[in-house]
């Protein structure tokens, strides 16, 4: 992960609502809008979930994929010619120093047995 600001201050804010508002955001881990990076999708895009969701609806491909499956290697080097809906997502996300491996590790939480703290556990300062 490359952080900066934008991506700090999107996953502290993603982290704070997933912890307090989980119910108000209609957390779902099966939901790519709604889950663990969906919502951090949200806060990087400014989009509210229904508007992730109709975007990444539009790529009838990635709707049956992971988030973390989504960004492997060849998916990422490929599909940003493509200019697909989920293509623009994943280079905004990209954009604010997103790897290919965070998305697993924001998707799975895999985190979480090393760090209490989901923002300092991605090692952004």
């Amino acid at each position: 992960m490359k952080a900066n600001q934008i991506l700090v201050e999107a996953l502290e804010q993603a982290a704070a609502e997933l912890e307090s508002e989980a119910d108000r955001l209609n957390y779902d881990w099966e939901n790519l809008a709604a889950c663990n990076c969906g919502v951090l999708a949200q806060k990087i895009m400014r989009f509210d979930q229904e508007g992730l969701s109709a975007t990444l609806a539009e790529d009838k491909d990635f709707t049956e994929w992971s988030w973390s499956h989504s960004a492997s290697a060849a998916y990422l080097n490929i599909r940003p010619s493509t200019g697909l809906p989920s293509s623009k997502v994943f280079a905004a996300l990209c954009e604010v120093g997103l790897e290919k491996e965070d998305f697993e590790s924001i998707e799975f939480l895999n985190y979480q047995d090393e760090y209490k703290d989901p923002v300092a556990s991605f090692k952004v300062f």
